[in-house]
């Protein structure tokens, strides 16, 4: 983990107009403001083809099992630019993920380019709301819950994240090795042309609005190397990640 946190600096915006997954108002700068609960907010990152959402559910399935988490969410950002348009069902794994990416990276140029990770801090912030609205305010004072955002792209989603929820907030860069990212999007049915043409524009792509994942990864608190996807594998990792960050077991 880094020695000195990071300043971070939240660019002028567009007014976010409405919460993505609920249709409920919200203006993130007027509310996020919550007391101090037993919180841990983990944000992924990782070159696409990593297993990412494998490392996110390892996280949830281990803090509730695990380590008394009484309640994890895993929040994909995906699923707010999913809500913005029209529906990917029916295009083949190839074209469904150029179609994120090309409307993530238009919802980007309207409202900045931190819109995704502001979707989720409402999310997480209405989610407080109605847990302080709890007749037994002690409960929610005491409660240990966890997000868990998979997955952020670009510098702008880091930063306002880190503004937000400062020493809350674990940044975990998540990678594999090429070929193993390579393998796991045949699997799901890419061509080798079409996976490389991807792997380009997830790394850096060249417009402020744009993904840079390659620029933002190296800047983690934590990296997971998966080599394999193997469960094994990954739960091991999770399970050296949280018993590092919770200080729940002496590790060198």
């Amino acid at each position: 983990m880094s020695d000195s946190p990071r300043t971070a600096r939240v660019p002028s915006r567009p007014a976010v107009p409405y919460i993505a997954a609920t249709g409920e108002l919200f203006n993130s700068k007027q509310q996020i403001e919550s007391s101090h609960t037993s919180e841990l907010v983990i944000a992924l990152c990782g070159p696409i083809g990593s297993p990412i959402r494998a490392i996110g559910e390892a996280l949830r399935e281990q803090l509730v099992r695990d380590f008394a988490y009484e309640e994890c969410n895993v929040i994909r950002l995906s699923q707010y630019i999913e809500t913005h348009t029209e529906s990917a069902k029916d295009l083949s794994a190839l074209e469904r993920v150029r179609h994120l990416i090309s409307h993530g990276d238009g919802l980007r140029m309207k409202y900045g380019a931190s819109i995704l990770a502001e979707f989720a801090i409402s999310q997480i912030a209405l989610n407080r709301q109605r847990e302080r609205s709890s007749p037994d305010i002690e409960k929610f004072k005491a409660r240990r819950v966890c997000h868990i955002i998979d997955s952020i792209k670009n510098q702008e989603e880091l930063e306002t994240l880190e503004l937000v929820y400062r020493d809350m907030l674990y940044f975990v860069g998540v990678y594999s090795p090429l070929p193993a990212r390579v393998r796991a999007l045949e699997k799901i049915g890419m061509s080798q042309a079409g996976i490389y043409g991807l792997i380009d524009q997830d790394s850096g792509e060249e417009f402020d609005h744009g993904q840079t994942v390659r620029d933002t990864f190296p800047q983690a608190d934590f990296f997971l190397r998966v080599d394999t996807d193997t469960d094994a594998q990954i739960a091991a990792r999770v399970e050296r990640f949280l018993h590092l960050i919770l200080g729940t077991k002496v590790l060198t």
